[in-house]
């Protein structure tokens, strides 16, 4: 049995008085994994860069929302900061004038180890500059 996993992770800017304050590398993210041939068959990545465009250090908000998930599986988030446990929704972080850091929601699969279960998921991650969140 073919054990397909899907990833659509899309990011959303908030911010856009100052259009052009960041940038991301690849928007949306698609991500397609065989659970049956990749070497680690319990989590898969979805990834992106982020790129602070101005001359001035950026307080940066993420917040996490899980559109379509399997129930066998859970998700964090990984990146500029630390990864976070799953009840970790929402951080904030700093990033540096013309500094790149990346965004990855990291998936995993199986939440007893055992079996890596297929299917698809669809999560936003919604980035906001807090200084300017218009």
């Amino acid at each position: 049995m073919s054990r397909i996993t899907l990833i659509a992770l899309v990011v959303i800017a908030s911010s856009s008085v100052k259009a052009q304050s960041f940038s991301f590398s690849e928007n949306p993210v698609n991500v397609q994994a065989n659970l049956n041939t990749q070497e680690n068959q319990y989590e898969v990545w979805g990834e992106t860069m982020i790129t602070n465009n101005t001359e001035e250090t950026l307080n940066i908000q993420w917040e996490r929302i899980e559109n379509q998930l399997p129930s066998c599986w859970f998700t964090t988030v990984f990146g500029v900061w630390i990864q976070f446990i799953p009840p970790v929704s929402e951080q904030e972080f700093e990033l540096a004038p013309g500094d790149s850091g990346m965004l990855a929601v990291t998936i995993y699969t199986d939440t007893e180890w055992s079996t890596a279960y297929g299917g698809e998921a669809s999560i936003d991650l919604i980035i906001t500059n807090i200084d300017d969140p218009t």
